[in-house]
């Protein structure tokens, strides 16, 4: 079990699969989902949740988190906002967490780009995702003498190109 504070909150990864209970008085305490939130609301929920509340953390599988091309995310990547909603999210979140040297919305961006590139790498139906980000996590490299990162992006669009010539596309 894990107490209730900003202790516990720095255990909880993400994404939390199915197989959360809750209280419901727990749920009528407390406000429902930020509705600034318009993407993946539950990834600040918990956290504010676990930092208020005892968190019990079970080990064993319980529930298969299944990513597969048609999961919608892909879609929410694509579009204009997506950035600012986890720029917004990683804000709430530092705050549950009480860190003290909260990051830059340009590294939060950065972090996210890189996550969308490499994410999206080699899957047809992800191709949207991986060209909106592919150029700017490449400016990015570039600009801030990101070499190593440089590297990877490159294997990414190679990986992706591969994939894609072997598969006949």
């Amino acid at each position: 079990m894990l107490k209730a504070g900003y202790k516990s909150v720095k255990k909880i990864t993400l994404p939390i699969a199915s197989g959360n209970f809750i209280n419901k008085k727990i749920l009528e305490e407390n406000e429902y989902f930020d509705v600034r939130l318009k993407y993946s609301p539950d990834g600040e929920y918990w956290f504010r949740l676990a930092s208020k509340y005892n968190t019990i953390l079970y080990n064993d599988k319980i529930a298969k988190y299944n990513v597969h091309d048609k999961n919608y995310m892909w879609e929410n990547w694509t579009y204009d906002d997506i950035i600012d909603q986890m720029i917004l999210i990683n804000k709430l979140n530092e705050k549950h967490k009480n860190i003290l040297i909260k990051s830059s919305d340009e590294k939060i961006k950065w972090e996210h780009y890189k996550f969308f590139v490499f994410s999206s790498a080699g899957s047809k139906v992800r191709s949207k995702v991986f060209k909106k980000y592919f150029q700017k996590t490449l400016i990015y490299c570039l600009k801030n003498f990101q070499f190593y990162y440089l590297l990877k992006v490159f294997g990414a669009y190679l990986f992706r190109s591969l994939k894609r010539i072997l598969n006949g596309n």
